[in-house]
């Protein structure tokens, strides 16, 4: 079903072309999936919103799926967030009812100390980043690696921290040339 509006699909693939193009909800960076089988991290982004009510850009929390959708929407919250996670973690905890024969799951809150998010082990993000015997992923902080001519400092993943110096050369805008014509002869 769609995380948003409970409208059922048949497939996976219908449902998530529904909510891309009716609620704007998309995975961010597909290429970097570790998996292009999706199935397992949309079963947990409907695992937060369904049985947590728990919005998956915000993490706030909510009484009710219709209280949670409601939020979603009207704040333009239908996407993952990548960046920070949430302060609890919802870990299952199976509980074996003897009498009955049968066993529920029960979710207790574990605090999350490390402050990422719960659908970073669905990328790959490369060589910036390691994964510790627990399964969290650690970011690798970008460090200064040279100095090149003009005073700017060359950082390891490639990008240029520019001198104070060069401030005027920063600043310039330069004409765009290619609306002149050449003169005829």
């Amino acid at each position: 079903p769609c995380l948003f509006c409970n409208k059922k699909f048949d497939d996976m693939d219908g449902a998530q072309k529904h909510m891309e193009s009716e609620h704007g909800f998309f995975i961010p960076f597909p290429i970097k999936l570790k998996d292009p089988n999706i199935e397992d991290m949309m079963e947990e982004i409907g695992e937060c919103v369904g049985i947590h009510h728990q919005c998956c850009w915000c993490w706030k929390q909510f009484k009710s799926l219709e209280s949670v959708q409601a939020h979603m929407i009207d704040l333009q919250h239908c996407k993952i967030q990548l960046d920070n996670g949430p302060k609890f973690i919802y870990e299952p905890y199976i509980i074996n009812n003897d009498e009955q024969k049968d066993s529920y799951a029960v979710y207790k809150a574990k605090f999350n100390k490390t402050g990422e998010s719960i659908f970073l082990k669905y990328f790959n993000y490369g060589d910036g980043i390691t994964v510790d015997s627990t399964g969290m992923v650690l970011f690798k902080e970008p460090t200064i690696s040279n100095i090149n001519n003009n005073n700017e400092l060359v950082k390891n993943d490639g990008s240029i921290i520019g001198h104070r110096n060069n401030l005027i050369v920063y600043k310039k805008r330069y004409n765009d040339l290619t609306r002149f014509k050449e003169p005829c002869t």
